[in-house]
């Protein structure tokens, strides 16, 4: 009970010591509202570059065909529904007796953000339908709600806050779905984080607490029989640091670090409550305004309660490049370490290094070419699963006008794995519109 007590005071102490960062990575819907006047204000002084061509794709103007919204007092609205059909040739993603169907997804949003002078507040709702043609027994629907805002009560401090619950189910495709699965396993996501930052010169940084829940269901097997999730259900309370100091233009030294106190309930009896310690710290720089790097190493550990588990200890990078090498086109690469959830295969924590890459391309102003790459390696902890996985895929997207938009793509994914029945290679196309108001 002390060492979990220490771990606390230990992430306390370490928000006490130092002024903490602008933008922190939590794995909520969007990002927490972090910015302060204090950093606006240097972020103009670095716009200028952006007249050279300095910025990327996705953030050029294309006012003309991006919705205008319904105005309600300072809020305003943006209601927005997609639909798409998707083609798959292997919607049970086996490695042999490949089945392929065609699904419909509806996906209708809501928006609303605040245009208040200072302060700000973001809402969105929102799901997911999904209908197969023949393998009706597969069709879900998911729905999600979150709500995220912003006190900004001086120059230099932001208070952000953020709650969201989810109503999910996995695609089948996911590395820790279970093999043999007939159906997509469906789970309750619940978090909530509370952050303050400190932003108004060289030295910044962010201190955030979250909290949050995860409640699977029991999945159905291809012979009718059930299969437990229970094991992944969890609770897990996380206090985060983030720092950086710009010693130079363009210039800075930034660190991250992570205390985490994770409650597993496993059905076979043995508990799994671990406490993790994460910390990596590096640079971030550019060698110009159309070349930016990060790189950061540090070293991630969970301590498990139960004498009877070993253990998990395991060096953390980070890595990330973006490169712009002409007004219409961005270019972007990362690569990182990182120690993920249980496994469904033997409920080892998994140990993930991911490779990604990224091409966008503005063919037309409202004509958006995207190309992505993957490539990752993960190994059970318990050291009888190992998968690498490839995923490629290409995609465009027609702005026709503020209320319509268009897209098509084509993904290819393929596993190899140590265990024969985590294997299989798929093949998607997807159409898709949205309209937008």
């Amino acid at each position: 009970m002390c060492r979990h007590a220490c771990a606390y005071v230990m992430g306390l102490a370490l928000f006490f010591w130092s002024p903490v960062a602008r933008a922190i990575d939590l794995g909520l819907n969007g990002d927490l509202l972090t910015d302060t006047a204090g950093f606006r204000e240097w972020l103009k002084k670095s716009t200028d570059a952006k007249k050279y061509g300095a910025e990327r794709v996705q953030d050029r103007n294309r006012t003309p065909f991006q919705p205008d919204g319904i105005r309600a007092g300072s809020f305003m609205i943006l209601p927005s529904f997609g639909v798409a059909g998707v083609y798959d040739d292997n919607i049970f993603t086996t490695k042999d007796n490949r089945q392929s169907d065609y699904r419909s997804e509806l996906t209708p949003t809501i928006r609303v953000y605040s245009d208040f002078p200072r302060h700000a507040l973001r809402f969105t709702l929102g799901g997911k339908a999904v209908n197969y043609k023949k393998h009706r027994d597969l069709d879900y629907l998911d729905g999600f709600a979150s709500f995220d805002g912003a006190l900004h009560f001086d120059h230099a401090h932001t208070l952000s806050f953020s709650a969201s619950s989810e109503f999910l189910h996995d695609e089948r495709t996911d590395p820790l779905s279970p093999a043999g699965a007939k159906n997509p396993i469906s789970h309750w996501d619940n978090a909530a984080t509370v952050a303050i930052t400190r932003d108004a010169g060289r030295l910044y940084g962010t201190f955030a607490v979250t909290a949050k829940s995860q409640d699977y269901r029991d999945a159905t097997a291809l012979d009718g029989t059930t299969i437990d999730q229970d094991f992944r259900d969890s609770q897990t309370y996380i206090s985060l640091l983030r720092m950086g100091y710009r010693f130079s233009p363009g210039f800075e030294l930034v660190g991250k670090t992570r205390v985490l106190r994770e409650l597993v309930v496993d059905t076979t009896g043995i508990r799994r409550d671990n406490t993790g310690y994460e910390a990596v710290a590096g640079l971030s720089f550019q060698t110009s305004p159309l070349l930016r790097f990060h790189l950061l190493a540090g070293y991630g550990y969970r301590d498990y309660d139960n004498a009877s588990l070993d253990n998990v200890g395991t060096a953390l990078f980070e890595g990330g490049l973006q490169w712009l090498p002409t007004r219409l086109m961005t270019i972007s690469a990362t690569l990182r370490r990182e120690i993920g959830q249980i496994s469904s295969s033997d409920r080892g924590l998994r140990i993930e290094t991911r490779l990604r890459g990224n091409v966008q391309y503005e063919i037309w102003r409202n004509l958006l070419l995207n190309v992505d790459a993957s490539l990752e390696d993960a190994s059970s902890t318990l050291d009888s699963r190992h998968d690498l996985t490839f995923s490629g895929g290409i995609g465009l997207e027609y702005l026709r006008t503020k209320y319509w938009a268009f897209n098509v793509s084509y993904e290819y994914l393929e596993r190899r794995s140590g265990l024969d029945e985590f294997g299989f290679r798929q093949n998607r196309v997807r159409i898709g519109a949205r309209l937008r108001f």
